[in-house]
């Protein structure tokens, strides 16, 4: 494993995108003082991890980023990417070239980047932690680094050992496994407060189930008996209404020969009405004649002595006249009596349409009570279906409730088991990371 590149942008002094390549050897960065040397070890160790503002020479993250000068404004973002040689698989990675960096905001955000995704802090520390370039040691060296290592505490001096023997990373561990152990517990008391909460309730729902369940079986029961009821119903209003329409159509058909036989009684008499126009016409017709009649007879008789042969033939003219006259007025008569006959035929009539009209109406009425009957039942049946939907909806609440808790109770005790297996599991894991603490203690007393 080897540094290949290391690339600067907005980092402290170095505004613009500046790159250094590391070839095979040593590499050395001269320069007089202030140039910015320095610079180069803090975006190492910055990139790396660091969290020490005081190890980089600042006191936050705006101390990282280029702050400006009189000719240039101020840089938004710091970047720092350093690109390693792969090729022998030292990183725990499958890539022959790996690039990690990190990126700081002037908002204080801070990002970590491998090869060009984001990843969190703890993924750059656990690769890293194998490699001797974790955050804090001994690989990079700054200015005054070896005066603070020769005048340390015994107990930051063994740290700094144990950083170069790699036993940080199963103190790491120890204590991830230390912190599992403690939220495992926290979360076994949760878990049995849960229980010890459902378990007094789980009778009382089992009941309230039962419960649930007879009432479904009785509301589909009486869901069956409410159907043949109104199916029962709705046959003998159906049949009802049936022989009502049967009796209003014949009623309607009656009503219609009474119309049409009064029509054509009308037409005769009409007809009769006309004749008697037409004769009583011809009778005005005669009655001039009549009075001419009478006034030649009259003069017929003045002059009868002298007139006895053209008496006797006017007195037959009168005697043709006046029987024509009879018989156009037993004609008269004769016609009189048809027309009220006809007259009386149309009074009949109209009695009949009159009493035909009254059954209808009467069918009508009943098809109209049958129809109100039919209204209310359908009434009462949606008040019932209404009714036996609000049952069906807390049935299915209360089911609903049921399963949830039953579905809890499950996971929970899921859970319970996880965090059995996960104590027994992190036991092995800190049994095993004591023996080899222990090996390593071992070993550094007997070397």
């Amino acid at each position: 494993m080897r540094l290949k590149e290391l690339t600067l942008t907005g980092y402290k002094t170095f505004a613009d995108k500046t790159k250094f390549e590391f070839d095979a050897g040593i590499t050395a960065v001269i320069g007089p003082n202030g140039s910015g040397k320095s610079n180069v070890a803090d975006a190492i160790r910055w990139a790396l991890g660091e969290q020490a503002f005081s190890v980089l020479r600042g006191r936050r993250t705006d101390d990282m980023i280029f702050s400006g000068s009189a000719k240039r404004a101020r840089s938004s973002m710091a970047e720092v990417l350093m690109t390693f040689d792969n090729s022998d698989g030292f990183f725990p990675i499958e890539f022959s070239e790996i690039s990690l960096g990190r990126r700081a905001y002037r908002d204080g955000a801070n990002e970590y980047v491998l090869n060009g995704n984001r990843v969190r802090l703890k993924d750059v520390g656990e690769l890293l932690s194998n490699s001797g370039l974790s955050e804090r040691t001994y690989t990079v060296i700054g200015q005054g680094l070896v005066d603070s290592a020769l005048q340390a505490k015994p107990d930051e001096r063994r740290a700094l050992f144990e950083e170069a023997a790699g036993i940080g990373t199963y103190r790491d561990r120890r204590d991830d496994a230390l912190r599992k152990l403690e939220e495992t517990r926290h979360n076994l008391e949760r878990a049995r407060d849960i229980l010890s909460e459902i378990t007094p309730r789980v009778k009382t729902l089992e009941r309230q189930a039962e419960r649930a369940r007879n009432y479904t079986g009785l509301a589909a029961e009486l869901d069956h008996h409410t159907r043949l009821w109104f199916a029962w119903h709705f046959g003998m209003l159906k049949t009802a209404i049936a022989t009502s329409t049967e009796a209003r159509n014949i009623c309607v058909a009656q009503a219609a020969a009474a119309r049409t036989s009064a029509e054509a009684q009308e037409r005769v008499v009409a007809d009769l009405r006309a004749q008697q126009s037409a004769l009583q016409e011809q009778l005005r017709g005669l009655l001039p004649l009549r009075d001419e009649a009478r006034q030649r007879h009259e003069a017929v008789s003045r002059e009868l002595a002298v007139l006895n042969e053209r008496g006797s033939s006017y007195a037959a003219q009168i005697a043709t006249a006046e029987r024509e006259i009879e018989e156009r007025a037993n004609q008269i008569t004769t016609l009189e009596r048809r027309a009220t006959a006809a007259a009386d035929l149309v009074r009949a009539s109209q009695t009949q349409l009159a009493q035909m009209q009254l059954q209808l109406d009467a069918a009508q009425q009943v098809a109209n009570t049958y129809r109100a009957a039919r209204s209310g039942l359908e009434r009462q049946r949606g008040v019932a279906q209404q009714e036996l939907m609000r049952l069906n909806a807390q049935v299915a609440g209360s089911q609903n409730r049921l399963n949830a808790l039953r579905h809890r109770q499950t996971t929970l005790l899921s859970v319970l088991a996880e965090f059995n297996a996960r104590t027994e599991r992190a036991a092995t894991d800190k049994a095993r990371d004591s023996g080899l603490l222990q090996q390593q203690h071992d070993r550094l007393e007997h070397d």
